[in-house]
């Protein structure tokens, strides 16, 4: 983490905030990274002719790491940077600590993207997050402690990397924590429900939350964690053919259409990709769907906070224990050094690691098992490459994960997945009035 301090005024459209001349604020190195210097803001501006002065210094000076010691009557600062799934991986943390000390006050700052992701958390103050950028100050004099998680999972790629929630809880700590308590945490509110309704309207598709679907998870942020597309449509075909009477609504990303051709001919496969207003959407079509299909996403963690929803994760640069091994309803696909000699690699990058990726999977076989699937659904072989995929992802067929479905829908689920402990304290709660969205954080210890 990082104190910035500037000169002028000073919007940084990456975190939808707007720094004040003389006022010091803590940001991520990440953020540090972005702005600082002559020739990043040149590139970002545009401009040649003005220049913000940044003063910047290590918050390693300023940091009290909480340590697990009682809570009581005090308070701490939570920070998590963004990406959903690692906003919802840390709202566990809240939750045991407010669960371990009930006098304590929790901040819960994060990036303002993630805001409604916590609105209603009855764990942090508010109940609601605080956005960042963070005030020195506020560090400095009104926090007691501090639990900045910055890079503790975007840089780790160690091959002995232990699970995320253990590394969260150990770093503040806390041990030995029930298991039940390693899984996201949601609020869901009214107005999570109204949602659907413009779904229907903005799109034309009822979206009957009663009837018979799955919720299939096609492209996620990061397309290297991504199931091939192709991949994906033989097995909308396949289970299209076996499960007539469901539905599925696909979700994702797809900024430019490219994708709405896989839907051609499927008249029971919705295409939802890019079409919820807020991360939030997603919670009634994962609370009342019968099944979901994702890969490493964040639709997969979401999908963690309802238990009785089975999920298919697929897996392949990172390995099931590493992200939802204490998610009860999870059933994991990885392949692993099967499909590719460095499977898990824990790449983090948007970027494929070409040299790693040619030289690890078995890319002949993936394109033979490719075609394979093709004849047996009568599909029509694509010409399109694999190369652009993870081979562990390729690896799995999209057979293997119509026979897990198949269990699943069937209610044939795994004795150790039917005996996770279902505490009350790790359930999403609901309630039946209130609005969190429109209210505002006025307190001036923050600022």
């Amino acid at each position: 983490m990082q104190v910035l301090t500037t000169d002028r005024l000073v919007r940084l459209a990456g975190l939808k905030a707007v720094l004040r001349p003389g006022t010091r604020y803590v940001i991520s190195d990440q953020e540090a990274y972005t702005y600082l210097g002559v020739e990043k803001q040149r590139r970002l501006t545009g401009r040649t002719d003005i220049f913000t002065d940044f003063r910047v210094s290590s918050f390693n000076n300023y940091e009290r790491r909480y340590d697990g010691s009682d809570l009581n009557g005090r308070n701490v600062a939570i920070y998590r940077h963004n990406a959903w799934g690692d906003s919802l991986m840390a709202s566990a943390v809240p939750r045991y600590v407010k669960t371990l000390y009930p006098g304590a006050e929790i901040y819960f700052y994060c990036h303002p993207d993630m805001f409604d992701l916590h609105l209603g958390n009855q764990f942090v103050q508010y109940n609601m997050a605080v956005p960042i950028p963070i005030s020195l100050d506020a560090c400095r004099c009104f926090h007691d402690f501090h639990i900045f998680y910055e890079g503790m999972l975007e840089n780790d790629s160690e091959p002995d990397q232990n699970n995320c929630y253990d590394n969260f809880f150990a770093f503040c700590g806390l041990r030995d924590v029930p298991d039940h308590f390693k899984r996201p945490y949601v609020f869901i509110r009214p107005s999570d429900y109204d949602s659907v309704k413009t779904w229907e309207a903005d799109e034309g598709v009822k979206l009957d939350l009663a009837a018979k679907y799955i919720v299939y998870h096609l492209m996620p942020g990061n397309e290297n964690r991504a199931y091939p597309v192709l991949y994906s449509r033989l097995f909308w075909q396949l289970f299209n053919a076996n499960f007539s009477d469901y539905r599925i609504y696909v979700v994702g990303l797809d900024e430019h259409g490219r994708r709405s051709g896989l839907f051609r001919d499927l008249p029971k496969t919705v295409n939802l990709l890019h079409k919820a207003r807020s991360f939030r959407h997603l919670v009634p079509l994962l609370e009342n769907a019968k099944l979901v299909v994702c890969p490493d996403s964040s639709v997969g963690h979401l999908a963690a906070c309802f238990p009785h929803v089975p999920v298919i994760s697929l897996w392949g640069e990172f390995h099931p224990d590493d992200r939802v091994k204490y998610y009860g309803n999870h059933y994991p696909i990885f392949h692993g050094k099967t499909a590719c000699r460095y499977s898990p690699c824990h790449c983090h990058e948007f970027d494929m690691n070409i040299q790693k990726c040619r030289t690890g999977g078995r890319w002949d076989e993936i394109r033979m098992k490719y075609n394979e699937d093709c004849d047996k659904v009568g599909a029509v072989h694509n010409p399109e490459t694999l190369d652009g995929w993870c081979a562990a992802m390729a690896d799995i067929t999209p057979m293997e994960i119509l026979e897990v479905a198949d269990k699943l829908l069937q209610g044939h689920r795994s004795p150790e997945h039917l005996s996770v402990e279902e505490d009350p304290a790790c359930q999403p709660q609901k309630i039946e009035a209130g609005d969190y969205e429109h209210a505002d954080i006025e307190d001036e210890r923050l600022m």
